[in-house]
Order: C-alpha cells, then structure tokens, then sequence
C-alpha cells in the first residue's frame, strides 16, 4: 500500500530525506567486537537491559495470537528514508494477524513519524543517529550492516526468541509458521537453490540476513559475536 489509504498513512512521508543513520554506538553503549568472547554468556551482563523498555516489549509479545507459541516478537529496524516500505511491512503483518513486532527507529524523524502512528510499536534505536545518506556498497551502508549483530543482541538479551525482517518484505502468510522455535537460528539460503547438483558448501550455507529467526541461546550469541 501507498499514501494515505494505508493504516499507517507513513508512505505519503517522501523517501527522499537525507537524514539516515549511522550505527556506531556512543561510547561506553555497547562492547566492540573485541572485547566480545565468543559464546560468552557474559556478554549479556555487558549490555543495557532498560533497552527496549521491558514493559512495552511484554505487551508487545502478549500480542502473539498462537497459544502454544513460545514468547517470541518481528522486529525491523528503519530510517525514515524507508517509511513507505514500513508502512507496506506493517500492514502486511497486521493484514494476516501479526501485531507482537516492533519497530526500531534510527533516527528522530523515523521515531517521529512512527510514534504518530504506532506508538506502542516503536522504539528508538540505542545506537546515535548522524545525518548521512550511505548508499548500497558504500562504507556508510556497511557500517549499518555490520552493526546489525549488536543490535540483536540487544533484542536477544532480553530472552525472547526474535524475528528480524527487512522492511522491503511483504507478508501473505504468517511467516512464523515456516520457522522451527527449536533451532537457534532459521533463516532462507541468499543463494540459488535450484540447482541442487550444483551447490556447493558455501551456497548451502549463505543465510540470508533479511529474514532471520533467532533463539536466545549460547550458539546464537557466539555466531552474533563473531
């Protein structure tokens, strides 16, 4: 969906802003990878457990609508170059029956906007926000990639299992329905599958970050650490 006929009436905000973000964590936020052992439960302890605020997220899972599931959330993370894809994401969850996800904002214009329209949904990011436009493959965007790690962590921590999604993805059916709540990571192959005499170790192994299932257990935090 697009402009104002959306629930959200977000897509009708231009995605040309300039103003992105930057995902370096303020100092003394969040450990460096270095400082960071691998599989190392401790890992927890170093990070900040006021974020996101305990309360919200408790009601934010009590919205799950499977009895049986285990207490689990969607998340994606956006700056407000993307709030019209945020918009098609958020009603496409809420089109199937999926109201326990929450939006990340990276930057105030994003956390104004969504806290408009979804206010019990969003939160901001604990990450700082600088005015920079990174484009696919520049510097900018790896940086924002490869921060990505912490960031779940941080969701993690909280004992939650999580759902990440891009926000370039539109749902038709429930997506947890395709993901296994015993294994610590689930996620679609980023490679061609339809070959299958052709795959090689790597291509059976090159998950796909966009969509990312995860379960907050030691061999879920050590491959986020690495």
């Amino acid at each position: 969906g697009t402009g104002g006929n959306t629930p959200t009436g977000l897509a009708d905000y231009g995605a040309g802003s300039e103003l992105t973000v930057n995902l370096l964590p303020p100092d003394s936020a969040l450990p460096g990878a270095d400082e960071i052992n691998v599989g190392d439960w401790k890992l927890i302890e170093k990070l900040n457990t006021t974020w996101p605020p305990p309360e919200q997220l408790k009601k934010i899972v009590e919205k799950e609508q499977n009895p049986n599931a285990p207490q689990r959330f969607m998340v994606a993370a956006v700056s407000c170059n993307f709030l019209d894809m945020t918009d098609n994401w958020i009603s496409s969850l809420e089109a199937i029956g999926i109201f326990n996800y929450l939006v990340v904002a990276l930057d105030e214009e994003a956390y104004r906007r969504l806290k408009e329209v979804r206010p019990e949904h969003v939160v901001q990011s604990p990450f700082r926000a600088i005015s920079e436009s990174p484009t696919y493959g520049s510097e900018g965007f790896a940086t924002v990639v490869r921060s990505r790690p912490l960031l779940l962590a941080y969701l993690l921590h909280t004992g939650y299992q999580v759902l990440y999604s891009d926000v370039d993805t539109f749902f038709t059916a429930n997506p947890f329905n395709d993901m296994d709540p015993e294994m610590d990571i689930c996620g679609p192959s980023d490679s061609k599958l339809d070959q299958p005499p052709l795959l090689t170790w790597e291509d059976k192994h090159n998950i796909c970050t966009g969509l990312l299932y995860l379960r907050p257990s030691a061999a879920t935090f050590e491959l986020l650490a690495r």
